[in-house]
């Protein structure tokens, strides 16, 4: 009579694990970084030597191990870009074509590449130019319609940190309650 009773309390947890929906896997990768140049008087307020950082979620699955892909983070309401640039911080909702087609974040051989958004929603209301690329350099800077950039403030970042994952909310919960039903399955031998 135990034994039918583990037997029952394995095979609820393995019917648990494997009745799970296929879920995105949601990661979140920090990045980090200095000024380089900075012109007198730029709008955003930095000198040589100021950090540059921000960090952005996106599904791991969409991302090519080998080879280029690029991640549209205005697709899914759980994708994020911040990137703070001195005492401003800018985030993936600011740029002039979300919801729409950008911001993106490119890829190559699974390791973040490049990101470029433009935001009208900035400082003074201007559009400001934000681009990583070549997983280093990063620029940003006054976007005139003529497509002639002034870039204002370069660097580089310098680190990024392991793409983390972020636990769903359904998943724990659901494994909560799987653990409350197998203790009380387990009450009632």
């Amino acid at each position: 009579m135990h034994s039918t009773n583990v037997l029952r309390i394995v095979f609820m947890a393995l019917f648990m694990f494997v009745a799970l929906p296929v879920q995105a896997i949601l990661v979140t990768t920090a990045f980090y970084g200095e000024i380089y140049t900075a012109d007198a008087g730029n709008a955003f307020g930095v000198s040589v030597g100021d950090i540059i950082d921000g960090y952005t979620t996106y599904d791991d699955s969409l991302v090519a191990a080998i080879g280029a892909s690029s991640v549209n983070i205005s697709s899914n309401p759980d994708f994020s870009l911040y990137l703070t640039i001195g005492s401003y911080t800018f985030n993936h909702t600011m740029d002039v074509e979300y919801p729409y087609a950008f911001p993106t974040v490119d890829f190559f051989d699974g390791q973040i590449a490049s990101f470029n958004f433009v935001t009208l929603s900035g400082i003074n209301g201007s559009l400001y130019d934000m681009t990583l690329f070549n997983s280093k350099e990063f620029s940003a800077g006054i976007y005139h319609p003529a497509d002639v950039d002034q870039f204002v403030v370069t660097g580089e970042i310098t680190r990024f940190g392991p793409a983390v994952a972020v636990p769903e909310p359904s998943v724990i919960s659901l494994f909560v309650v799987g653990l409350v039903g197998l203790g009380f399955a387990r009450s009632r031998t």
